[in-house]
């Protein structure tokens, strides 16, 4: 008797890079030029703009000192 398997789809992971703009830091990924996440520090506000891609996208944002009052619960 044969082995029966199903395929799955495994997540791929985009690394992105975000920069701050004002009161906003946006992530943009190098692979899916449409993606882009947007978090304001102050009311923390999230935009996200998908594209077409269906990646899980990650990302970091520095100087990481500078911004720990974005994400503080303060």
């Amino acid at each position: 008797m044969g082995r029966q398997t199903t395929e799955t789809q495994q997540a791929v992971e985009h690394q992105c890079i975000g920069h701050k703009e004002g009161d906003w830091i946006i992530f943009t990924c190098p692979i899916c030029r449409d993606y882009q996440r947007h978090i304001n520090c102050k009311t923390k506000e999230v935009i996200v703009r998908k594209g077409k891609g269906n990646a899980v996208h990650i990302g970091s944002h520095a100087p990481v000192h500078s911004d720990l009052a974005c994400f503080s619960g303060s």
